[in-house]
């Protein structure tokens, strides 16, 4: 069980930086899902915020390369 999470935990600081909502529809976008505009006062994932969200999917093995 630990190791799961100290597998997770680089997604989890992610998360932490991004809010929920953005995090959940930029990896929903990033699997091909429809994810969408997060609506206001939540702020959409920045690019560089999404890039670093699809690494790190990459890395768990979500997401092909």
């Amino acid at each position: 069980m630990i190791e799961l999470q100290e597998q997770l935990a680089p997604l989890e600081r992610l998360r932490s930086r991004f809010d929920d909502a953005g995090m959940l529809k930029t990896t929903m976008e990033l699997m091909g899902l429809a994810g969408g505009a997060v609506r206001p006062p939540r702020i959409n994932v920045p690019p560089t915020g999404r890039e670093a969200i699809k690494q790190e999917l990459q890395r768990l093995g979500v997401l092909g390369a």
